[in-house]
């Protein structure tokens, strides 16, 4: 796979990321889980965000 191809690869994910954050914020807003708590899972989304960033800042030097 060439590098510009990983980059892009990368770059995809982390627009997948961003639409999960949506569909996260969308189903709070619209109470779909009254009880459920959002932390574990807003957390690991921006755990794996902030992988995906560093990964693409490092392809992009």
């Amino acid at each position: 796979m060439r590098e510009d191809d990983t980059k892009g690869h990368f770059v995809i994910q982390g627009s997948s990321g961003a639409e999960l954050e949506t569909q996260i914020e969308i189903s709070k807003r619209l109470l779909f889980g009254k009880n459920l708590d959002y932390t574990k899972v807003d957390n690991l989304l921006l755990e794996i965000m902030k992988m995906l960033n560093k990964i693409i800042s490092i392809l992009k030097s």
